[in-house]
């Protein structure tokens, strides 16, 4: 959309009006010339935001967007504000918050690819800001609806949480619909004792299904190793 100087003159009639009605429709009209290319006024608008100015309530989340667009067209006050590189800003940042509104939007209709996404960047922090509680809700929604990659990475939260009662379900769907990390989680646990009492046998099997679904450490070091323990304890009967 191109930019048109039309809608900030306006705003501005509007301002020297000094009165509620005319302060919203002149947020409205700067709102309008940000988005159309005006990045000047985007700064305007987050300061507006930011102050809670022109019948506006303070709203520090619309603020951030409209100093992130201010920064992504290299203007440094908008930059300095968020405390960003603008350089580095402008190429990644603002694309990655493009990118999580995306997702985020893709996710509520039921894109799970997208919804593990959004666990991945809030459990790494890789495009938004770390959240636990967010990276596993949104694992969860993707788990639910048999994205099986985020059954395993939500298993992985909260095995680092010792949440133990939760990981076996989950690395159990993720190892029964193919992704062999799932039943190699599940021959570590048996092997480890970290979820219930010790079971090599059990342990062997999923190492032995990890293997078959293509895992090659499982094949070429647990199998092996698991076997020779379980003949080691028949040995020392």
């Amino acid at each position: 959309m191109a930019f048109s100087p039309a809608c900030d003159k306006i705003a501005n009639i509007y301002l020297n009006e000094h009165t509620g009605a005319s302060d919203k429709k002149a947020l409205k009209l700067l709102r309008q010339s940000c988005f159309m290319g005006d990045n000047r006024v985007c700064l305007k608008v987050a300061k507006v935001y930011d102050k809670g100015q022109l019948g506006s309530v303070k709203n520090t989340t619309q603020a951030k967007i409209f100093y992130q667009r201010s920064c992504s067209k290299f203007l440094l006050e908008g930059c300095d504000i968020l405390g960003v590189n603008p350089v580095t800003y402008s190429f990644k940042t603002y694309l990655d918050t493009k990118k999580q509104h995306r997702f985020e939007k893709q996710c509520k209709n039921n894109d799970y690819w997208a919804c593990y996404r959004l666990g991945d960047m809030y459990e790494n922090g890789q495009g938004a800001t770390k959240n636990k509680v967010l990276a596993k809700k949104y694992y969860k929604k993707s788990c639910n609806g048999d994205y099986y990659d985020s059954c395993l990475n939500l298993a992985y939260m909260h095995s680092r949480d010792k949440d133990y009662d939760k990981v076996i379900p989950l690395y159990t769907k993720a190892c029964d619909n193919g992704v062999f990390y799932g039943c190699r989680g599940l021959g570590d646990y048996y092997h480890d004792n970290k979820y219930k009492k010790k079971n090599l046998s059990l342990s062997l099997h999923f190492y032995e299904k990890a293997c078959i679904q293509g895992d090659s450490v499982a094949c070429i070091s647990n199998v092996d190793r698991v076997t020779k323990e379980i003949q080691k304890g028949m040995l020392n009967k």
